[in-house]
């Protein structure tokens, strides 16, 4: 910036690769994020590599990936959402600085699973289960769901 009467803008520098993604996380999803943090063992310094998949508008998916870089100490009152900032390579440069787009949190934990309906579910003293065919045996066995599990 120069000028006598007044700053006049000669050059904006961007940079973009790596590039920023600035987005916010709503307090339910801080409370999820936390609980992984404390399931998984990780600690605050360990959260830098938390999984962020990006995508834009138009993209099927979220193709590009980084971590996280930065969350704010606080939660805004106002809007109740914790600032948080992503690093991603960028290789392609396909993200350019003013873009909107999709982001998705710690997606890089998923497998492949089965999901059954509620309805499908028991439950007894021991937690929650679901009956499933054992082909070798042909019989049927009670699968239990280790995150209700309890233990005396």
């Amino acid at each position: 910036m120069v000028g006598a009467n007044g700053p006049t803008q000669l050059a904006t520098i961007v940079q973009t690769a790596p590039i920023y993604v600035n987005f916010n996380i709503n307090e339910q999803e801080v409370l999820n994020i936390r609980a992984d943090m404390r399931r998984l063992g990780i600690s605050q310094e360990e959260l830098k590599q938390y999984p962020i998949e990006v995508g834009l508008q138009t993209d099927e998916g979220y193709p590009d990936r980084g971590t996280l870089n930065y969350v704010s100490p606080t939660i805004e009152r106002a809007t109740g959402t914790l600032a948080v900032r992503a690093i991603l390579p960028n290789r392609d440069q396909v993200l350019v600085p003013g873009n909107f787009v999709r982001v998705r949190v710690g997606a890089a934990d998923e497998h492949d699973s089965l999901l059954v309906p509620d309805a499908a579910l028991g439950s007894d003293q021991g937690g929650r289960y679901l009956l499933v065919l054992d082909k070798a045996s042909n019989s049927v066995r009670s699968r239990s769901d280790p995150k209700s599990a309890t233990s005396a």
